[in-house]
């Protein structure tokens, strides 16, 4: 008999961010592509990646790319199998927190760090902190306005710090996914990317492996999404910068009062399965 798994039961284009119940089999009917995916295994070694929640991770799942002429689909995040250290398939949890396993941090759960553990190199994109809050704050539908930014950030931030895996951890700090970085390679995420030149970079990474990809085309388009540029306060900048004091520390970005967030530039790409 299948066991109920905890899935995001949003559909490929975006339409929901509930976490709902499905079994294996409606897992299927659902989304039967997920059958045919598989991790690339380019000369003997495999290629995973690092869904880092808000940071485009919806485009790189859904992409189509092509190895050496062949089309071939990739068992990233959302498409993965996953067993978490609590046994459940599909959601993880511990104190504070209840998350999709492939939003979830490798050194948060043992089951998911493992599964990080199986591949040679593993890839992620991280994106200036102000900028993702930013992102996160336009998608729940809100004004482009900086007073009201500040409200939002005092009030998630204090949440964040008795709930840190709070909304499916979209807003845990970055290091906490790759891990500390040095010399640019992270100790889960051997290859960060940067969201600000995502598709350059890229292109040039999975050059190495001899894949093409078109990242625009499986852009989701998201129902929710606002174009929005503003000057924040420096109450926001402050809140910000002390609470992903590790991300700017670690990940190479100086916070910027004046931010700006566009569908053209990935920022709501990974909302379609959060």
């Amino acid at each position: 008999m299948n066991q109920p798994m905890a899935l995001h039961t949003a559909a490929p284009d975006g339409t929901d961010d509930a976490i709902g119940l499905m079994t294996g089999v409606a897992l299927e009917q659902a989304f039967p592509e997920k059958a045919m995916l598989q991790l690339p295994i380019i000369d003997g070694k495999c290629l995973n990646f690092l869904h880092i929640p808000k940071n485009a991770g919806t485009a790189i799942e859904r992409a189509k790319y092509v190895c050496n002429g062949a089309k071939m689909g990739m068992q990233f995040g959302f498409f993965d199998k996953w067993e978490c250290e609590n046994g459940n398939k599909m959601a993880c949890e511990g104190k504070g927190w209840h998350c999709n396993a492939w939003h979830v941090p490798p050194g948060w759960d043992a089951g998911v760090g493992k599964k990080y553990e199986e591949c040679d190199t593993t890839f992620c994109i991280i994106r200036d902190p102000a900028s993702k809050f930013l992102s996160e704050y336009m998608y729940e539908n809100r004004r482009c306005d900086a007073a009201e930014f500040e409200t939002f950030v005092e009030q998630k931030i204090s949440l964040l710090k008795k709930f840190p895996g709070s909304k499916d951890c979209h807003f845990v700090p970055q290091s906490e996914f790759t891990g500390q970085i040095v010399g640019g390679v992270g100790e889960h995420c051997q290859r960060p990317l940067r969201h600000e030149n995502l598709t350059a970079e890229l292109d040039a990474f999975l050059s190495e492996f001899n894949i093409t990809v078109d990242l625009q085309k499986s852009m989701p388009r998201d129902r929710n999404y606002k174009k929005c540029e503003l000057t924040m306060s420096q109450a926001t900048s402050d809140w910000i910068k002390d609470f992903y004091a590790d991300d700017y520390a670690n990940l190479g970005y100086n916070i910027n009062l004046k931010l700006s967030v566009s569908h053209e530039s990935f920022d709501d790409s990974d909302e379609s399965h959060a």
